[in-house]
């Protein structure tokens, strides 16, 4: 090997190698959940939302902040029909 041509030395070449910070993850996850077209939302154990996107806030005619913490109990009244598919029900 010549002096003009060397290869990068190998912290340079792990660093390449290297995954991005998790912190741009979390960004381009939250893009994808706010910009989708989808209704996208996540509850905890107890049933209570704890993430929804904005298609899912305009359906149900409340601010993000309204419905974090609420459950369906909460959002829908008792005697409707249950037209929510049961994998989204708690």
């Amino acid at each position: 090997m010549s002096d003009s041509v060397k290869s990068a030395p190998r912290s340079d070449a792990a660093a390449l190698r290297r995954p991005p910070p998790r912190a741009s993850e979390s960004v381009r996850l939250a893009a994808i959940v706010r910009h989708s077209p989808a209704v996208i939302f996540a509850k905890d154990t107890e049933g209570r939302y704890v993430l929804v996107n904005d298609v899912f806030t305009h359906l149900a005619g409340k601010t993000e902040a309204e419905l974090l913490g609420l459950t369906d109990a909460d959002l829908y009244p008792a005697d409707a029909p249950p037209s929510l598919p049961a994998a989204t029900r708690t």
